[in-house]
């Protein structure tokens, strides 16, 4: 309905879908965590490195995984059965269009969208995110053990996650396509605008629990010094890291640039080369994630240590509400195009769908 109306409308109405999506699962997973060490400590009166908080913050993150795999793999499996299933049974036997009524699977692709594109990624999210704290609090509990400010650092990571997810509600708000009509545009506004927040709102953070006295530099059980500010530049790094694959991803996938141009230009001389360029351009898109990410671990560790990676993996998954969003947002406009398409709208609104898609 709100692509019939304008492509801006049809943008905000299906980033509004995967910002709820998106903030659902970051604040889903922070309240679980949080809740969960907060009755431990302060409802069963534990100390927070008792043997038994960190043994129940680490089932947490097992039964994270847990419902992860179930809903990553079965989903995802689910998925692309449906899309395939319906395309072959669609296109190949009857000869009809994608996304025809006549073809009973279209329903199934459109409810395989959002159990694998959508509500399984958003699972793995959860589990990335929750497991990720919850590894970061146990680090904080081995290395500053018996230390005056050892709970301070395990609640660091809760706190940057907490800041972080209001950064990216406001981010939210700047994703607007503008007179350019650039979609991809107006969805990295957001994302960048999110980034800037967060880096902003962890050093504002860090700058409040010095001025409070809840933290200064701390030493771990090895022996390390770490300073706060080695901590913000830490959590600068994990950001970083963020935008590289972001614009990696972008490069790889996006129209206008070489790797899916290769790809089309192999098309034209058969399904053969399509299908051995197609695997060349995807193992060549691994090495530069890979090396970005290892990029990544080796600064933060110079910076802090094994706990500097572990606030830059902190930092980095912050901002997944907003990632999940950018996800979530791609099924929704699918879907909408299939409802399109099946109802007899105007062709306009489907081409408006697609180019949302």
């Amino acid at each position: 309905q709100g692509a019939s109306e304008s492509l801006s409308r049809g943008l905000d109405l299906a980033f509004r879908s995967g910002a709820i999506t998106g903030m659902f699962v970051a604040g889903g997973a922070l309240l679980g965590v949080a809740g969960y060490y907060a009755f431990l400590t302060q409802g069963l009166g534990l100390e927070s490195t008792d043997r038994h908080v960190i043994d129940g913050l680490v089932a947490l993150g097992f039964g994270a995984s847990l419902i992860s795999i179930f809903a990553r793999l079965g989903g995802g499996i689910f998925t692309k059965g449906a899309d395939v299933g319906g395309d072959m049974v669609g296109k190949v036997e009857a000869g009809i269009p994608e996304d025809d009524p006549r073809n009973a699977a279209t329903i199934a692709d459109n409810v395989g969208d959002n159990v694998g594109d959508c509500a399984g990624m958003a699972a793995d999210l959860f589990e990335t995110y929750a497991v990720s704290t919850v590894a970061t609090m146990v680090l904080a509990a081995i290395f500053f053990r018996g230390m005056p400010y050892v709970e301070v650092m395990m609640l660091l990571p809760l706190l940057i996650c907490a800041v972080c997810i209001v950064t990216s509600i406001i981010g939210a708000f700047f994703v607007r396509l503008g007179k350019s009509n650039n979609i991809m545009g107006a969805l990295y506004q957001g994302l960048i605008v999110t980034g800037v927040l967060s880096a902003a709102a962890v050093y504002g953070l860090l700058q409040y629990l010095q001025a409070q006295d809840l933290l200064g530099p701390v030493t771990t059980s090895g022996g390390l010094t770490i300073q706060p500010m080695q901590l913000f530049w830490s959590g600068m790094v994990g950001l970083a890291v963020t935008a590289a694959i972001v614009v990696i991803t972008e490069y790889y996938t996006g129209s206008n640039f070489r790797p899916v141009r290769s790809v089309a230009n192999a098309s034209v001389s058969g399904h053969g080369t399509n299908v051995i360029q197609g695997l060349a351009v995807s193992l060549e898109s691994t090495a530069l994630p890979a090396l970005t990410i290892i990029v990544g671990i080796v600064v933060s560790y110079q910076l802090a240590g094994l706990f500097g990676i572990a606030i830059a993996t902190t930092t980095m998954l912050g901002v997944a509400g907003m990632i999940v969003a950018l996800d979530a947002f791609g099924p929704v406009t699918d879907n909408a195009g299939g409802i399109a398409e099946m109802a007899g709208m105007p062709a306009d609104v489907r081409h408006s769908t697609d180019a949302l898609d």
